[in-house]
């Protein structure tokens, strides 16, 4: 909606919905993403959030350098909507995690207990 709209020169109201969208939905991803790993992985809560935080962050490094000439090439509307598919793509990987989720974490189970008592050993 932002994209389209600044490329369309719609009502600024256009604007400001399609930013409202992009902030609830990268902050509730991201939150989301955090909570479901603080329940999964009770015991290693602070190395967990630590790794989705850099992951997070490096994703927001990559698309801010890698957005000017992405616009520069592609026009406003056109970077948008890729950037809107990309988020979608993006959403969707979660489920696999709703479907094998359970079982990914029965077979990785004594991997992470290793891990723990690894950690805890220092």
């Amino acid at each position: 909606m932002f994209g389209f709209g600044i490329s369309k020169n719609l009502d600024w109201r256009v604007h400001y919905i399609g930013l409202g969208l992009i902030g609830y939905l990268f902050s509730s991803s991201c939150n989301i993403t955090m909570l479901y790993v603080i329940d999964t992985y009770d015991q290693l809560i602070l190395e967990s959030l630590a790794m989705v935080g850099l992951i997070n962050n490096i994703m927001g490094c990559i698309f801010t350098f890698a957005c000017s000439p992405w616009l520069d090439s592609s026009g406003t509307q056109n970077t948008y909507i890729a950037l809107a598919v990309i988020t979608v793509g993006v959403m969707f990987s979660a489920i696999p995690f709703m479907i094998w989720g359970k079982n990914w974490r029965k077979s990785t189970k004594k991997a992470y207990i290793d891990l723990v008592e690894a950690r805890d050993a220092y």
